[in-house]
């Protein structure tokens, strides 16, 4: 609880809006309690919350939005610029105001009744803060007798401006002059007594409160008529500004006839450093003295007098801009001719082709050549970054249009274990498209891409699976890059001879083809040969398990002993099933044997049928050592899956010999060679997070047997090693 409420206080501490230094209370900006989820500031131009039904209860007029409603009621009547609002300062003013039950009036009696009547208007709302200096919001009561006496106030300014109009008109008639001095004194006294009746409590309290206001915020900027100016210190100056003001009241009261009140002080300060309140009174005297020498230069024109002057001086201005923004247009229009890069002609484009500076229509007579679709462009690079900014770094977008799913399901076949080895050294960097770089250890691909391929769309048809197109899963290969496996790679004799022998019986088939056999049969036999070495080298792994309707494929069914009971393992299962790629082996073994006995020599038919025999028995063998391969690889995982903390799992072996290997070598040919002997080892343990970690031990000898004492000291220097550390 505390903690909530200081991350509000705290909150609130930071919200400091414009508009409390406007409001007189100088109330605090914090969040609103109706709306608690706001607690951010806001520009006031954007705040349009619909303000019918406040209007409504409120019994005010026509407001544009909620924004003028809130400035309307800070006193803000004009010049509505960036101002911020916060929560509470926002909601206090717009919608969630509440109007007094007493008159707002703020020289209402307070022995007087204050039954409140109808609601302040905005031209009432403006005019007492305009004559009083305080501001009451729109929507405030009044009671009947304080807004009769606004009302009069507001009818007496309109009339006074007319009766000055008409009166001096009257003045400049073809009377005589006595007669224009008596109308003019009777004029003055009128309008003094009328002044004096109507404004005897108005104009002189707001005059009072405005003075004791501007002396109160900005005593440093006003002075009265007995002070002394601080610009010239000599007797005519010091008489000059005693007499200054009186001579100026004296002279506007004389030709205004009564109606410009008293000036009551001369700023001290720049103009730029006073207050607003001071600033909007010089602004509304200024405005009076100006009107009234202009209304006697051309009665009833003062408007249009102001305006004249406004508009030569405008013109003036607008001469002088026009001749410079010329000048500036020709230099633009130079540079993008001389340019070269089209991004820098777009650039300087974009400060010629606003829509409020040039046209289309006329942006391509200054330019001859010029676009549409250029200036379109120029346009939205102003848009984007600015006319005649520099364009911003542009990000590179990246489209996903993969199945997410197809992708998953290739990537789980890609990355199978069964088809890579990881190196024991060296690293690799895969670079993503947002510019993230993972670094893996060097991993080697068994299988080429396009068998790797072809087994995955096998896959994919067995189980009924859609996958990606064929030049997506390409992309998908060579993005996840791997090294290949070299001819530099040591193998295990049987493999080697396994392969071997299916070479030599295609080379077999050819010689079948030379003592009479026919052109079909040998193709099919060379064929059927080709597609058993391409099976047993990378599909025919994949498809064992211990469980499985093949018998070819079921690992405790082909792994059991024909005849010994303590060798065999029941299975659970029927195997009902025929694989016709691990039935190439056989069909393969009738056929050979059919085309060698149509042979006619007997010696010849003997050679062959003998060669067949021993080849077709090594290739048994390889599809044995697959399985059993498959079997210790289940037995490693599940070693590996369950190794405790306290375990450790070494598997070590002895690596080729450091020699220039120049082609593919069995085991069975390098024992006898003279070399460094080179004895790997690697320890698996699980970590404390669960994760396996190895640590890869490599023993050099120079002149040793590879026999079970040097293992034993390999062992033993291994185990030492590990408690050491």
């Amino acid at each position: 609880m505390f903690h909530s409420r200081g991350i509000l206080e705290s909150m609130e501490s930071s919200l400091v809006c414009s508009f409390s230094s406007f409001l007189p209370d100088k109330s605090k900006c914090a969040t609103s309690p109706y709306f608690p989820n706001e607690n951010s500031l806001v520009y006031v131009k954007n705040c349009r919350r619909n303000i019918k039904n406040h209007l409504k209860s409120c019994n005010i007029g026509d407001i544009a939005s909620e924004g003028h409603l809130i400035c309307y009621r800070a006193g803000v009547f004009s010049l509505f610029g960036d101002y911020t609002i916060c929560p509470f300062h926002r909601y206090s003013l717009g919608i969630r105001w509440k109007k007094k039950s007493s008159c707002s009036h703020p020289s209402h009696s307070t022995t007087a009744k204050a039954e409140v009547g109808r609601s302040i208007t905005l031209s009432m709302s403006r005019h007492l803060h305009t004559v009083y200096g305080y501001i009451v919001p729109i929507g405030s009561g009044l009671c009947s007798r304080c807004r009769k006496n606004v009302t009069q106030e507001m009818k007496w300014c309109e009339c006074c401006k007319d009766a000055s109009s008409a009166q001096i008109c009257q003045i400049t008639s073809d009377d005589t002059p006595e007669a224009t001095s008596q109308q003019s004194r009777n004029l003055q006294t009128r309008t003094e007594n009328y002044a004096e009746q109507c404004h005897s409590e108005t104009e002189n309290s707001a005059e009072q409160c405005h003075s004791e206001t501007l002396s109160q915020t900005d005593e440093s900027t006003i002075y009265t008529l007995s002070q002394e100016s601080s610009w010239s210190t000599s007797l005519e100056g010091q008489i000059h500004l005693t007499y200054g003001i009186e001579n100026l009241n004296n002279t506007l009261m004389s030709i205004s006839g009564g109606q410009v009140s008293p000036i009551k002080f001369q700023l001290k300060t720049p103009l730029r450093e006073v207050q607003s309140s001071t600033g909007r009174y010089l602004k509304r005297k200024a405005k009076e003295v100006v009107h009234t020498v202009l209304n006697h230069l051309a009665p009833g024109q003062s408007s249009d007098m102001f305006q004249l002057l406004y508009e030569d001086n405008c013109h003036e201005d607008t001469e002088q801009s026009d001749k410079t923004e010329l000048e500036i247009t020709d230099t633009i229009l130079q540079l993008y001719c001389e340019a070269e890069n089209n991004a820098l002609k777009r650039q300087l484009l974009s400060l010629l082709s606003l829509p409020n500076a040039h046209s289309k229509s006329k942006l391509q007579k200054l330019i001859p050549g010029l676009t549409k679709w250029e200036i379109d462009q120029s346009r939205a690079h102003a848009a984007s970054y600015g006319a005649g900014s520099l364009p911003g770094p542009v990000e590179p977008g990246y489209r996903h249009r993969m199945n997410k799913e197809k992708l998953e399901h290739a990537l789980s076949f890609f990355l199978d274990p069964k088809f890579h080895q990881i190196c024991s050294y060296g690293t690799k960097d895969l670079h993503c498209d947002n510019g993230q770089t993972v670094t893996i250890p060097q991993v080697v691909r068994t299988t080429c891409h396009s068998s790797l391929l072809q087994m995955y769309k096998s896959y994919c048809s067995e189980t009924g699976f859609v996958p990606l197109s064929d030049s997506t899963l390409y992309k998908i290969l060579s993005t996840c890059s791997a090294s290949k496996r070299t001819n530099l790679t040591g193998l295990d004799n049987i493999a080697t001879d396994g392969a071997a022998d299916v070479d030599d019986l295609i080379k077999m088939c050819d010689q079948l083809k030379g003592l009479g056999s026919e052109t079909n049969t040998v193709a099919n036999l060379t064929t059927a040969l080709k597609s058993l070495k391409m099976y047993l080298k990378s599909e025919y792994k994949f498809s064992v398990g211990l469980s499985s309707g093949c018998q070819d494929h079921c690992l405790k069914f082909a792994l059991s002993h024909p005849t010994n009971v303590l060798l065999q393992e029941e299975c659970d299962h029927s195997h009902e099933e025929i694989c016709g790629k691990c039935n190439i082996l056989n069909e393969i073994n009738s056929a050979l044997f059919n085309e060698i006995q149509n042979i006619r020599t007997s010696d010849i038919a003997k050679e062959l049928a003998l060669t067949a025999e021993k080849a077709l028995e090594k290739i048994s063998d390889w599809k044995a050592h697959i399985l059993r391969t498959q079997n210790q690889e289940e037995g490693r995982y599940r070693a590996l899956e369950e190794l405790q903390p306290h375990q450790l799992l070494i598997i070590m072996d002895w690596a080729m010999k450091f020699l220039p290997a120049l082609y593919r070598e069995k085991q069975s040919d390098f024992f006898g060679q003279k070399g460094m002997s080179w004895h790997v080892a690697v320890a698996i343990f699980r970590a404390e997070d669960g994760s396996l970690k190895h640590k890869i031990f490599n023993h050099i000898f120079g002149a040793v047997r590879r026999d079970w004492f040097a293992v034993a000291s390999a062992i033993e220097h291994i185990l030492k090693s590990i408690r050491g550390n």
